[in-house]
């Protein structure tokens, strides 16, 4: 479903990067919002830099340091991330508001996310859900919890642990696997 979901996302343009980079990446809604191509993704590298998310408070919103200091972080990606977008041809902030700043993170579900599920048959997951969805495949391919801690910027092992779904079918294949 998660492939089904990201070559769909390949296939809607800059509106698909808000499902593709999570997916790929398990950044928060707010931090795949403010991502800023110039600044934050080394396409020498294959890397992602995450500084920067949308907050939004009961007084608005605003763009600023990630949740954490561990949210601070720097994500390695792979060929099909870099080579999909290298297609765009984007300086600064990716979904920009037209005044070189980040869209309205309401705006950025309902225009960027929300589409990418109408035209095809997966549940619509929620934005966060996506990011479950990347630390479940990781884990389901083998990578520690502290690896996908890191990656996915979590100061606390145990926050990784309610991220990693364990696929009743995918261990019942390890079992088998390994004993």
């Amino acid at each position: 479903e998660a492939r089904r979901l990201i070559d769909h996302a390949r296939t809607m343009g800059k509106k698909g990067l808000a499902v593709f980079i999570p997916l790929k990446c398990g950044t928060r809604p707010g931090e795949t919002a403010a991502i800023n191509i110039s600044r934050d993704v080394n396409f020498a590298d294959y890397t992602l830099t995450i500084n920067e998310t949308i907050k939004v408070s009961q007084s608005g919103e605003k763009v600023g340091k990630t949740k954490t200091r561990t949210s601070q972080r720097v994500i390695p990606v792979d060929d099909e991330f870099i080579e999909h977008l290298k297609t765009f041809n984007i300086e600064g902030y990716i979904f920009d508001n037209g005044l070189g700043q980040p869209v309205n993170y309401n705006n950025f579900c309902k225009h960027y996310i929300d589409p990418v599920f109408r035209d095809i048959d997966i549940p619509q997951y929620k934005p966060h859900e996506l990011r479950h969805t990347f630390g479940t495949l990781l884990y389901e391919c083998g990578t520690n919890l502290y690896d996908i801690m890191a990656v996915m910027g979590h100061s606390d092992i145990k926050a990784t642990q309610i991220y990693v779904h364990q696929d009743r079918r995918e261990l019942a294949k390890r079992i088998k696997r390994d004993f």
